[in-house]
């Protein structure tokens, strides 16, 4: 996927967390070997939120989006973020698919990923 396109998706998913009650923590965070495209929290949840952008819709379910080892990684990046940061009571891993068209943009939040992975 272009960088363009996936920079559109992140900025979309943003808002939509921001309408929702969300603050962003951080943006494209990268530690290491463990990164997140946005890093949300809500009171004392802390939201690792992995975005995935396309022009086409597919019929993909969330759980073929995001491989075990990148939800890994993600689980990883959240709980050192925990760790450092006590006001932060759970974790929570979130993937948002944003659905990009020329009439009408889709965002679709699918909270707590572990269910799916």
């Amino acid at each position: 996927m272009k960088k363009g396109i996936g920079d559109i998706g992140e900025r979309l998913a943003l808002e939509f967390l921001k309408r929702n009650g969300y603050t962003l923590h951080d943006r494209n965070l990268r530690l290491g070997h463990w990164e997140a495209d946005l890093v949300v929290f809500k009171g004392q949840l802390l939201v690792i939120a992995e975005v995935k952008s396309s022009i086409r819709r597919t019929a993909e379910s969330p759980e073929a989006r995001i491989s075990r080892a990148q939800f890994a990684r993600l689980v990883g990046l959240g709980t050192f973020l925990v760790r450092r940061n006590p006001q932060f009571l759970e974790l929570r891993i979130d993937l948002i698919l944003v659905h990009l068209k020329a009439d009408k943009t889709e965002v679709r939040h699918f909270e707590d990923i572990s269910s799916y992975i």
